[in-house]
């Protein structure tokens, strides 16, 4: 038996429905590794498809093509000892796949020397958050330990190794994989995962990954994907744990890497690697840097276009793109009206002379010679009171300009081939504070997964990371305002507000039970704060269900994964306030 193993994780980015190109970016892998002299190579989850597939895997020729990968990744295994890759595998034979119900195991495969020598299935079929496993899936029923020159290789698949010894038992899940390959005498365990990025993940995946590793007595080696499928985004961050809890090998986050650690067989021991210091503004930076540049990439659309306020939000989104695609494939728009102030403007002309983009200013309305804005209601919006009266609510112009503004974004986009960057934040879909036809009609919003807070946060960072001010320091300490009428500023204490929608939206707590908790250093929520925001966030459902996608970095983001009735009446009995 072989005293030491060389195992690495290979951390590859993989295209959804791209069958060729992945299966190229894993032969490559496989190439290099080679020259190392490595003998155990891991790729992630359904590295031949990408993930999550969706309703692609219908599709029965790019179920056919990704078995068509397995048989040509195998000759370029003959050098390793063994090699594992996600893969999408059939539980029946082809003329008895139907589209209503389940036909597929989400599968590994395993080659030695050259061959396949067996396949195993995901046991743990999430069905939370962004994850919907059971609408395509059949889930395995064993978990297997390969037995390779006497090496006893176990392997399991991403939700596998988070069902904990120490969990209550599943009401689905039929068994905790890594207890029962740690019983089987498993020397190794390796983990494919795509498991999406959310702030703080990369400590809880650390915390996940040394438990099991020191409770079950095997070493874990933990190879995730990175990139970004549509909203999701992987972060990479592979790791491996020894039989003490000890992280053993670390990869790098958002990037290809080879993550290469040599296992001592014997003592099942290595050198402990400490934790890198973490900081949150800078993985949300990062995070969403890769998730908008791998929309336009795998989108096949290499520009983008955003339109500039003068303001926090779209001052962070255009340096997120210019560090995304390039500055020489983004173009800002600015699109003054009356309310707009001569400050805020020269802020943003400021901000794209910083990043040295191309700009136009477009104004929603035409201008004099002399500067000032012709009449008191501009002359389009004439006709509406000419057939419907003067509006009777404030916020019919309001949101006109928004919706103005979109139409020049969308006229230049078509025009161009670009795709728009929306600037809402979190808070602000939250509560509706955002226009149907306007502002949501971007095609990605890029900052709609973050409160406000975090948008200070993320900016200062940009500047910090550039040592200079690209964002100016009096967009970063200007009072919030839309500037859609005179004197306009924000309604809402953000403080207050994104605490709120985060113990509302994402923890699902009730309003009683608000009334009892606090922002971090404040006063309880009062029950008008209560009742005004939670019936803000359930009134404006239909507003969020029409915005463009939305790049995720929290527990649980607008979209998807948060399936609320638009049309509803939440009519409870007293004791449920």
């Amino acid at each position: 038996m072989i005293d030491k193993l060389k195992v690495t994780l290979a951390q590859i980015n993989p295209t959804i429905a791209d069958v060729v190109g992945n299966t190229q970016k894993i032969i490559h892998f496989l190439q290099k590794g080679r020259q190392t002299n490595i003998q155990v190579m891991a790729f992630p989850e359904m590295a031949v498809i990408g993930y999550p597939a969706q309703d692609l895997l219908f599709r029965s020729e790019i179920i056919e093509a990704n078995l068509l990968a397995i048989k040509k990744i195998a000759p370029h295994t003959k050098d390793y000892l063994a090699v594992v890759v996600g893969f999408c595998e059939p539980a029946f034979e082809k003329e008895k796949w139907r589209l209503d119900r389940q036909h597929l195991y989400n599968s590994y495969a395993l080659f030695s020397k050259g061959k396949l020598i067996g396949t195993g299935q995901k046991i743990c079929l999430p069905n939370y958050g962004v994850f919907d496993d059971f609408r395509y899936f059949i889930p395995g029923q064993e978990a297997k330990i390969f037995d390779i020159e006497g090496i006893k290789i176990g392997v399991e698949i991403c939700e596998d190794l988070w069902y904990k010894n120490t969990d209550d038992d599943h009401p689905i899940y039929p068994c905790r994989p890594t207890q029962v390959l740690s019983q089987k005498g498993a020397d190794l365990i390796i983990v494919l995962n795509a498991s999406p990025y959310h702030v703080g993940k990369e400590r809880t995946k650390e915390e996940l990954v040394t438990e099991q590793a020191r409770e079950n007595q095997v070493p874990i080696f933990y190879v995730n994907m990175w990139g970004a499928n549509d909203k999701i985004i992987f972060d990479g961050n592979s790791l491996a744990a020894d039989i003490e809890g000890h992280i053993i090998a670390r990869g790098a986050g958002f990037c290809d890497d080879l993550v290469i650690c040599d296992l001592d067989l014997k003592s099942k021991v290595a050198k402990h690697i400490p934790p890198p210091p973490f900081h949150e503004e800078e993985m949300i930076y990062r995070a969403l840097v890769t998730g908008k540049r791998d929309y336009h990439k795998k989108c096949g659309i290499h520009q983008s276009l955003v339109g500039v306020s003068g303001g926090i939000d779209s001052a962070t989104v255009l340096a997120i793109d210019v560090a995304a695609l390039g500055k020489e494939n983004v173009l800002a728009i600015l699109s003054p009206s009356r309310y707009t102030s001569k400050e805020t403007l020269e802020d943003g002309i400021r901000l794209c002379q910083n990043l040295e983009v191309n700009y136009k200013i477009i104004p929603i309305e035409e201008q004099e010679t002399t500067g000032c804005w012709i009449g008191s209601v501009p002359e389009k919006y004439k006709r509406f009171i000419k057939y419907f009266g003067e509006p009777k609510n404030e916020v019919v112009f309001e949101n006109q300009q928004a919706i103005d503004r979109m139409s020049i974004l969308r006229a230049i986009a078509n025009e161009e081939n670009r795709l728009i960057s929306g600037t809402g934040n979190k808070s602000e879909l939250a509560t509706g504070y955002a226009t149907v036809c306007g502002d949501l009609q971007a095609d990605i919003l890029v900052i709609g997964d973050l409160y406000k807070h975090q948008v200070y946060k993320v900016a200062g960072y940009i500047n910090e990371l550039n040592h200079r001010e690209i964002i100016p320091q009096t967009i970063i300490d200007r009072v919030p305002s839309a500037e859609l009428s005179k004197d306009q500023v924000d309604p809402f204490n953000y403080h207050r507000l994104d605490k709120l929608v985060q113990l509302k939206v994402e923890e699902y707590k009730t309003n009683e039970e608000l009334l009892s908790l606090a922002p971090e250093g404040d006063s309880n929520f009062t029950r008008d704060e209560v009742n005004t925001y939670s019936r803000l966030i359930d009134l404006n459902e239909h507003k969020r269900f029409k915005s463009g996608y939305i790049l995720k970095i929290s527990p649980l983001a607008f979209g998807e994964e948060r399936r609320i009735n638009t049309a509803k009446r939440v009519n409870l009995w007293e004791q449920h306030f």
